[in-house]
């Protein structure tokens, strides 16, 4: 898979503080947006299945722009990329997934019912955040030697 141009980081990074300040917005002022949507699956009031309903789209907005967000930041080309730089991806990749793993094997046996629903939304994006933590923690260390 071949990367995206480094100024999407930018952009990434924007994407990031819109889904922010609008998930923080949304909640204080309790605004909602109520829109028509084709659910494959729908549990609100009675299980439903293909159907176009009206919901509250503010939680799916603030996550779609954070996960894209997050996805342009981690698939974009460092200023040099190498082999090396590759190789701290692929590693970094590697144990953010095993964390995020842990994490949510933590969050089945320990936390349920809507703070567990809050984990899996956070699960979203957690894998990326992770990721990015540790990729800028193993690029300075590889930098250094």
């Amino acid at each position: 898979m071949s990367l995206i141009p480094r100024q999407f980081k930018w952009l990434g990074l924007i994407l990031i503080v819109i889904a922010g300040f609008l998930y923080f917005y949304f909640d204080w002022y309790n605004i909602r947006l109520e829109v028509p949507v084709f659910a494959v699956y729908s549990s609100f009031m009675r299980t439903r299945y293909f159907v176009f309903s009206r919901t509250n789209f503010t939680d799916e907005l603030t996550l779609l722009l954070a996960l894209a967000g997050f996805m342009m930041i981690v698939f974009s080309k460092e200023k040099n990329e190498s082999d090396e730089i590759k190789l701290v991806r692929y590693k970094s990749f590697v144990q953010a997934v095993f964390i995020n793993s842990l994490f949510m094997a933590f969050s089945i046996l320990f936390i349920y019912g809507s703070g567990f629903i809050a984990m899996l939304v956070f699960n979203v994006i957690s894998v990326y955040l992770i990721y990015l933590i540790i990729f800028a923690f193993q690029r300075r260390k590889s930098q250094r030697k």
